[in-house]
């Protein structure tokens, strides 16, 4: 009877163990998912508020310009393709914000098309 006892004593600790380690390891798994998440929000509002819009000054700018004859074609294209990556960096910013928006909600047991109950908040 003791062995019994001391066996399943045992089980039960090793079980809290696995327990506190996977709760753990999906904890800083979380927690770096927001960091990302969070990250991507930054990313994103730098470049619509600040890159983008002075990007399209300079690319405006020299639109005039070049019209007028004072830069040259590819100053003008080199301007525009500029503009395009920054565009372009911040879609990648908005996806990386969906995805661990999304991985955040599969780690909640919150499925994609669920209405979320009341007292759940739908994002991270």
């Amino acid at each position: 009877n003791r062995a019994v006892r001391a066996q399943a004593a045992a089980r039960r600790r090793a079980l809290e163990s696995t327990s506190r380690d996977t709760r753990q390891r999906l904890l800083a798994k979380l927690e770096v998912l927001l960091v990302r998440h969070n990250e991507a929000i930054r990313q994103e509002n730098l470049y619509r508020k600040t890159l983008i819009p002075q990007a399209e000054q300079a690319y405006a700018s020299l639109r005039k310009s070049f019209a007028a004859g004072q830069v040259s074609f590819a100053n003008l294209i080199d301007s525009q393709r500029r503009l395009l990556e920054l565009q372009l960096q911040t879609e990648k910013a908005v996806l990386e914000k969906h995805q661990t928006s999304a991985a955040v909600h599969v780690m909640r047991g919150e499925h994609e098309g669920a209405q979320p109950s009341a007292d759940k908040k739908t994002t991270p």
